[in-house]
């Protein structure tokens, strides 16, 4: 009787730490979800619609406007490494504090602005608030948080974040329809000031790497390369895999539709095709959460590459033909949707959680360095050569070239 009383005790105990464990799981994702949301739906997905208001109000052109955002993405790209090492030594709580009061400076700059200068210079502040509070910190409270089940609490989340522009590019639209463009900006800046700055101020742990109190800290580490902890021809091949992959998705993402144009394709066709390429996404994170992590990182990775080029395949094979645009669609939106998710669990997975933060920093760094820079390279690609299928097909190719940095990854393990 004894022996069973304590097994019953044992199994009650176990069965209490873990409906707490996920009671704090949902709580902090839940958290991290709403300002994840408000992060991805003001700062990134609303600049495309106060496209339209600025050039009727100063007569800027699209591409003078859309500087802006490569500005943006190339301020990021420089922030994320610095970012990576404050993570280490300040916690996700006051960086992405931080972050959300950036966004608010940069939404007031840019309300304000009445020439290019004003507007790029709000644009360099919100690429560093972007870096600061957007899916990178968020990724690192998570697996600072939850080192056993990163996978499954990251998952939560970017399923969450799926949804920004689903929930803000309308919202933003009826404001800019509703008080003019100026007052819809403000109403941004206060979304984060009220509802994402406290969440970062007040219901993220402070919690910091174990070594960090124990060293001098530096704003920029190059430390990180020499650690025992890192790997380099992992960090390499991880930075080969991601670069390829995510300067492609962004050629894609920004210039599927003209491209295509080009050749003919209706436009209902292709207006079809790219919306579902966002609920596609959300497709290919339910159905990590159904696989409940059963394949590796290494081997979800190179499924979705090999998805990804079908898809763009697809639809240079059949540039006119629905189902063929629906596959790619499927394909494509999936397998981006996925990445965003490798892009957090691979670096936890394949290097020491006690780097992580500055590993993914520097990650970042190139990452959106080449997803800043793709846009006008494939544009100018695009002009030189005439022929937008062959593109298609040329872009088909190179996301195979991703598998190097898979392979990389392996022959390092």
């Amino acid at each position: 009787m004894l022996l069973v009383a304590d097994i019953l005790m044992i199994s009650t105990l176990r069965l209490l730490s873990k409906i707490r464990s996920e009671k704090e799981q949902l709580n902090l994702v839940g958290w991290l979800s709403v300002s994840q949301l408000i992060g991805w739906g003001t700062f990134y997905y609303a600049f495309t619609l106060f496209n339209t208001p600025l050039a009727k109000e100063y007569g800027w052109t699209s591409s003078e406007i859309n500087m802006a955002l490569t500005i943006g993405f190339i301020s990021w790209a420089v922030a994320a490494p610095f970012v990576g090492n404050a993570l280490e030594w300040l916690g996700g709580s006051k960086v992405m504090s931080i972050g959300s009061m950036m966004g608010v400076f940069a939404f007031l700059l840019w309300a304000g602005s009445s020439s290019l200068s004003l507007l790029y210079g709000s644009w360099i502040l919100m690429g560093i608030a972007m870096a600061c509070s957007l899916y990178e910190p968020a990724f690192y409270v998570l697996t600072q948080a939850f080192p056993d089940q990163y996978k499954k609490v990251i998952t939560w989340l970017t399923l969450a974040g799926g949804f920004a522009s689903t929930i803000f590019i309308p919202l933003t639209d009826f404001l800019i329809q509703t008080v003019g463009w100026q007052k819809s900006l403000l109403l941004l800046a206060a979304f984060n000031v009220f509802i994402a700055l406290p969440i970062h101020i007040w219901k993220l742990p402070a919690g910091k790497a174990k070594e960090s109190t124990n060293r001098k800290q530096k704003l920029l580490d190059f430390g990180l390369f020499t650690e025992e902890p890192f790997k380099p021809l992992t960090f390499w091949g991880l930075n080969l895999w991601f670069i390829i992959f995510n300067s492609i998705a962004t050629g894609i993402t920004f210039l599927f539709i003209p491209l295509l144009s080009e050749v003919g394709t209706d436009k209902s066709l292709l207006i079809i095709s790219y919306s579902l390429i966002g609920p596609m996404q959300v497709l290919g994170r339910f159905a990590l959460i159904w696989l409940g992590g059963k394949l590796q990182t290494l081997k979800l990775g190179t499924l979705t590459v090999f998805m990804a080029s079908l898809g763009i395949g697809c639809a240079a094979l059949f540039p006119k033909s629905l189902l063929a645009l629906l596959l790619f669609s499927l394909l494509f939106g999936t397998s981006k949707g996925i990445m965003t998710i490798i892009k957090g669990t691979a670096v936890a997975e394949q290097m020491d959680l006690s780097v992580y933060g500055r590993t993914n920093g520097w990650l970042s760094l190139s990452s959106m360095l080449f997803k800043a820079l793709t846009p006008t390279i494939v544009a100018a690609w695009w002009t030189y050569s005439g022929d937008p299928v062959k593109i298609l097909y040329s872009i088909a190719g190179m996301v195979l070239l991703a598998l190097a940095g898979i392979m990389m990854i392996k022959k390092d393990q």
